[in-house]
């Protein structure tokens, strides 16, 4: 029974990142996509394959590189400091970009990054 509410459980998880409406990347430690949604597939115009294991840095336009930098240092550093907010544009279209810290056991683990079309 564990086992089945476990499963029914990840589903559940997995129709609500795909229904947000919003493009959702969770990064790890070492700043590398580790999940994402369609959204988020959507507004990178980018695969999978391309979006997965790559460098958050090297997904988002250069013109943001400095922007998404201090963003993820900021709320790694500031605990207080719970999201950063910033424009990017991709593909002509201006998208706004948050970043907040995955927390686990107190402690940073990775980011979840944001992009609301």
């Amino acid at each position: 029974r564990d086992a089945v509410e476990l499963l029914n459980s990840l589903k559940f998880q997995r129709a609500v990142m795909a229904d947000l409406g919003v493009g959702v990347m969770v990064v790890d430690k070492d700043a590398c996509i580790i999940n994402s949604n369609a959204m988020a597939l959507e507004i990178t115009a980018r695969s999978s394959f391309d979006l997965l294991n790559h460098s958050i840095i090297d997904i988002f336009p250069s013109a943001s590189h400095n922007l998404l930098t201090e963003a993820l240092k900021d709320v790694i550093k500031e605990p207080d400091t719970r999201t950063q907010t910033f424009p990017a544009v991709f593909n002509e279209r201006l998208i706004e970009t948050r970043v907040s810290t995955i927390r686990l056991d107190g402690g940073p683990v990775g980011w979840a990054v944001v992009l609301v079309p």
